[in-house]
């Protein structure tokens, strides 16, 4: 098994691409830590894992509070003694509140920072000492197509994403002398629950399958997929690099 003997943290662990990788992480042979807002949805996606002889352990956590985010790793300290994976997929899709600039309400704009930014940044700034303390460590940021595209109407949800790509650079020149790797995850469409409202109004889904080479959308399995290799051993030697998973959906 190719994270065997590894702990991981994965948050919005609960459904979609965090259920999905945290699911992937834990057949590989990982141990890990779901985190995630919804209280309920997340232990029912530890339980499933628990069923299928994995190991996993809900957390309950706003990754927008210092207190809580703290509380995550301290569960990953707690209950197996190491960290070696952080997933950082949490995150927020306002996609009927983000606007152009002049339209954007301050409100908005902050809300996409708090979480998709300064939320990735919280469980950074608790995990890294842990992370190089165990060894070998990793962080697996989540941005989009959005952290390089940018996105014509969701201005404050782009600006987020694309802080991604700097901070995780940032992290990887610094700690890499530590041996702890730093990459970002970039996906295009993926059928999930986050985007579910937006690719559902009249004509989106088929303007986004048009606009891939493969012609559909992808699916939570296949970003865990790119995830358990960035997470491996076999990845030892790719650190600072962003990977767009989309489909060919930038052309």
């Amino acid at each position: 098994m190719r994270l065997a003997d590894r702990v991981a943290v994965v948050t919005g662990a609960a459904r979609g691409q965090g259920e999905a990788v945290a699911q992937r992480f834990a057949h590989e042979g990982a141990r890990v830590v779901m985190a995630d807002r919804e209280a309920d949805g997340v232990e029912i996606a530890a339980a499933d894992i628990r069923r299928q002889g994995g190991v996993a352990v809900p957390v309950a956590a706003d990754i927008t509070v210092a207190e809580e985010v703290a509380a995550i790793v301290e569960t990953a300290r707690r209950e197996f003694g190491a960290l070696h994976v952080l997933y950082n997929n949490a995150g927020i899709y306002l996609s009927n509140e983000d606007a152009p600039t002049a339209d954007l309400p301050e409100s908005v704009f902050d809300r996409n920072i708090a979480v998709n930014l300064k939320g990735t940044y919280l469980c950074c700034h608790y995990a890294i000492p842990l992370l190089i303390k165990s060894g070998n460590g990793v962080i697996l940021n989540v941005g989009s197509v959005a952290s390089y595209a940018g996105d014509p109407t969701a201005h404050a949800y782009a600006a987020a994403k694309g802080g991604l790509l700097a901070y995780t650079r940032s992290i990887a020149t610094h700690y890499g002398v530590q041996g702890l790797r730093a990459n970002v995850i970039c996906p295009g469409f993926i059928d999930t629950p986050m985007v579910e409202d937006f690719m559902n109004q009249p004509d989106i889904r088929e303007r986004i399958i048009q606009s891939t080479m493969l012609r559909r959308v992808g699916k939570a399995e296949e970003v865990a997929n790119l995830a358990v290799f960035l997470a491996s051993d076999e990845a030892s030697f790719i650190t600072g690099a962003v990977f767009a998973i989309d489909g060919g959906l930038i052309k």
